[in-house]
């Protein structure tokens, strides 16, 4: 458990680092208190009764809840630094890649998720990011990019909060769009053994750079 504010002080060091030494990058894995987080896209309307924590963040995306029910994961990679087989620089590439390492762990655990857009993960619309189990939304996912480096990442649900989303519209939904692994095995997610699966779906797709 890590303080928001201070966890994205880290990744910002740590960016510095990654894009002055040209290094390839970085996964970092963690849990933040409560906190409402405003992305550049955050909409009048999107929060309307929250009254905990907030803050203005300069990822894409709009209004959405981090807190202890959920994994969170930022990987700072090096877009300018990607081996012959991946895009460089590619923005887009790298968000679906994001989006289809979730995909691709909850497939491991049983759960048929997919992204919102109905093209290829190479889709360049991004008006609907995110994982989803049918209709309802399991994860959340909006970056940053610095000097070619991505920061911010994505936010997996995985127990079921009665604080979670409330006084908000996450990312332009109802709060009862928004699922959990928890609600939808029902069981108790393993945070261990999800972060383990993520961490290794992301190193395979982003071809061992990390």
């Amino acid at each position: 458990m890590i303080d928001y504010r201070q966890a994205l002080q880290q990744q910002e060091e740590i960016l510095g680092v990654i894009a002055k030494t040209a290094s390839p990058g970085t996964l970092i894995f963690c849990t933040h208190p409560p906190i409402v987080t405003k992305g550049r896209k955050t909409e009048s309307g999107d929060i309307h009764s929250w009254t905990g924590d907030q803050i203005e963040v300069s990822r894409g995306g709009r209004a959405t809840y981090h807190g202890p029910s959920q994994l969170l994961c930022y990987p700072l990679i090096n877009l300018d630094k990607t081996k012959n087989s991946l895009p460089k620089r590619d923005v887009v590439w790298y968000l679906r890649s994001i989006e289809q390492s979730l995909i691709h762990s909850l497939g491991q655990i049983g759960l048929q998720a997919h992204g919102k857009t109905k093209s290829s993960n190479l889709a360049s619309d991004l008006t609907d990011t995110g994982v989803w189990l049918a209709e309802r939304k399991i994860a959340s996912v909006g970056v940053g990019v610095r000097h070619w480096v991505t920061f911010h990442g994505a936010a997996l649900n995985l127990d079921v909060s009665a604080e979670a989303f409330q006084g908000i519209r996450p990312c332009g939904y109802s709060p009862e769009v928004m699922t959990s692994v928890e609600e939808a095995t029902g069981r108790k997610a393993d945070r261990q053994g999800l972060q383990q699966i993520w961490c290794k779906e992301l190193i395979r797709i982003f071809s061992n750079e990390v």
